[in-house]
């Protein structure tokens, strides 16, 4: 089992790439392209824009724990990708590296102190006309299942109730447009998706599981419940076996949001 996060990260990428890969396609990605990928976790968007740029283009990957990056830049080695790379930096109060076609993100915005600030710093490395694309979730929305799941309903339950309590942003992807005026871009282009899978052994179920693997702690301080007696392993063999061969589950719907720095006169 991987530390840190790398597992829930890594079954994250199973279930988002999908719509990450069109979002960019549509945002505008193409070869040749040098982006910057702000947030990159395990190195998954990353890599995506990667294909999407070809060995023409670059990747630049920005990460703000060592460990993480390290790991990423690991993977891109035993993948190939030798136009792809990772630094790791306090994206917080991060200036532009460099040069930029395109600066992206996923899940990355709602955890910074003051995002639009962010982005504005960030942008002074961008292109004119270059792009600016990123994803939020919109976690006010909940996680639903046909039919319903009473153990997928208490697992979602308790990581929605830690989530209130230690004051995460729930609606980022529905602010996507508000933050990008703040920064200065023009009026995004938005879209809407949600994961959705079927069957019991769906890969969404397992970033579930993992996602509330990561909050125990906070089960323990917000006395929701007691991390110790948590049996995650059970609780997902109780959502395989309520939801079947054809039940169905929705994930949070994820906003993306696609604006191009002003081009000079």
């Amino acid at each position: 089992m991987m530390g840190d996060g790398l597992t829930r990260l890594l079954v994250q990428a199973s279930v988002y790439a999908p719509l990450t890969r069109r979002f960019l396609i549509d945002a505008g990605i193409a070869p040749a392209m040098r982006v910057l990928d702000v947030g990159s976790g395990g190195g998954d968007v990353a890599f995506i824009a990667a294909e999407l740029v070809g060995p023409d283009g670059c990747v630049v990957g920005i990460e703000g724990l060592p460990e993480r990056a390290e790991a990423a830049q690991e993977r891109a080695r035993a993948a190939g990708h030798s136009h792809v790379s990772f630094v790791a930096a306090n994206i917080d109060t991060l200036q532009a590296p460099g040069e930029f076609d395109a600066i992206i993100g996923r899940f990355v915005l709602r955890e910074l102190r003051d995002p639009a600030a962010a982005l504005r710093r960030l942008s002074e490395g961008l292109v004119a006309g270059g792009v600016v694309a990123f994803q939020e979730k919109i976690l006010s929305q909940p996680v639903v299942s046909f039919p319903t799941s009473p153990a997928l309903a208490t697992l979602v339950g308790w990581m929605d109730e830690a989530r209130r309590e230690g004051g995460v942003e729930l609606a980022m992807g529905a602010k996507l447009p508000a933050l990008f005026e703040d920064a200065g871009f023009a009026r995004p282009s938005v879209r809407i998706e949600s994961p959705i899978g079927v069957g019991g052994d769906w890969v969404g179920i397992d970033y579930l599981v993992e996602a509330a693997r990561g909050m125990l702690p906070l089960f323990d301080i917000f006395e929701i419940a007691e991390a110790a007696e948590v049996d995650l392993d059970a609780a997902r063999a109780a959502v395989r076996r309520e939801l079947g061969d054809v039940g169905v589950v929705v994930l949070s719907p994820v906003v993306g949001a696609c604006s191009r720095a002003a081009r000079a006169d």
